[in-house]
């Protein structure tokens, strides 16, 4: 199986799937920061959306400051207004 070298947050909520996002996404993914989010169901972006904010800004952060991550204008213009609006 072909694994992508671009960094990946999985979030899986302990109610839920919880640590098989984490071992599901590692199959594919080799950058992998994966979280269970205690207390957490299936609808983590209402049950914790700081959290998941936090984790999409770290990762937007992330891929920002390493060059190696750019693959073209548009995607970094892309994260780069992500990380923005959100950020804001």
């Amino acid at each position: 199986m072909r694994q992508d070298y671009l960094p990946v947050v999985a979030l899986g909520g302990e109610k839920g799937l919880g640590d098989k996002v984490g071992n599901m996404v590692s199959m594919v993914a080799q950058d992998l920061e994966a979280h269970t989010l205690a207390g957490c169901g299936h609808f983590m972006t209402e049950e914790r959306p700081q959290f998941v904010i936090d984790q999409i800004l770290k990762l937007s952060a992330r891929v920002l400051g390493d060059p190696s991550h750019r693959r073209s204008r548009y995607e970094y213009g892309s994260i780069n207004a992500l990380h923005h609006n959100i950020s804001s």
